[in-house]
């Protein structure tokens, strides 16, 4: 089972109505879901850089001209991946 917030086939999620603040707490609340949750995790790229494109093609924004490795989000993935990997969380029960 792959686990995931955004794809190529939907509106990204920070497009969504609603508070930028708010949505910016759910967003990185169900990345983290999907990273230590059972499962093949995946990042659609552009998540690391807050990317809010809409409906297809507005969701596959062009990412190597806006990578920004220093982003809040690009650190946070990174942190939640690399705890991923310290603690192996694919060998631990889900409870």
């Amino acid at each position: 089972m792959a686990n995931f917030v955004d794809n190529h086939d939907n509106a990204r999620t920070l497009s969504w109505g609603g508070d930028w603040g708010d949505k910016i707490k759910h967003y990185k609340t169900t990345h983290v879901m999907a990273l230590t949750s059972v499962g093949i995790p995946i990042v659609y790229y552009g998540a690391e850089q807050y990317f809010a494109g809409g409906n297809d093609p507005q969701n596959r924004e062009i990412l190597w001209k806006n990578l920004n490795k220093n982003s809040e989000m690009y650190q946070y993935l990174k942190t939640i991946i690399e705890a991923r990997k310290k603690y192996q969380i694919w060998a631990q029960p889900q409870v």
